[in-house]
């Protein structure tokens, strides 16, 4: 198997004095500005199209429940007939499934608050019904591993091998909502 070749990366031309790198903000700033535009047109654009389908769905969506109300009063009545005295739950007509189907089971508190529940569980004995979700508390481990000098806890976590980890990350942010003008016009006075 052959190696590939390797490919270098595109060299950059880093600005060489604070002019170049002012010049090079402000071309940021200004790919900023339009990046935030097209993401707010559509945006906007999505809306409109939502909104439109919306406008074009409600129709549809109040002549199905109609039409499913219908159904299902002439489903209770004609439903011994098309599915064999119950022997099956549905039939297959104009395109569609139409019958009686389970639903997924869901657990049904009796009106009581499922804390309570838990707490009478628990005492009776029936802790096996009960699910404990454990999980690290990442604010506090880093806390603890922030004190300097490490505390006894700092310590007992460090030998899991569990430490703080940053880095310096570069950035660029915009300064202010509006960028600054990147470009002074001098004019000169006519005599």
């Amino acid at each position: 198997m052959s190696a590939r070749p390797r490919r270098k990366a595109a060299s950059l031309d880093a600005p060489q004095t604070i002019e170049q790198a002012t010049q090079l903000l402000a071309d940021y700033a200004l790919c900023l500005t339009q990046a935030e535009q097209i993401r707010a047109d559509a945006d906007a654009a999505i809306a409109e199209i939502q909104s439109a389908r919306d406008g074009w769905l409600k129709p549809l969506d109040e002549r199905m429940k109609t039409i499913f109300g219908q159904l299902r009063t002439w489903w209770a009545v004609a439903a011994p007939h098309l599915t064999d005295d119950g022997k099956r739950r549905s039939v297959e007509i104009a395109g569609c499934i139409i019958g009686h189907r389970t639903s997924t089971p869901r657990l049904d508190l009796g009106g009581a608050k499922a804390e309570d529940l838990v707490q009478m569980l628990l005492r009776d004995g029936l802790q096996d019904v009960i699910r404990t979700k454990h999980d690290l508390d990442k604010q506090t481990i880093l806390r603890e591993l922030g004190r300097l000098p490490l505390e006894e806890l700092g310590e007992r976590l460090t030998s899991y091998g569990l430490s703080r980890r940053q880095r310096d990350e570069f950035f660029i942010d915009r300064a202010s909502e509006k960028p600054a003008p990147t470009e002074t016009i001098e004019t000169e006075d006519a005599a």
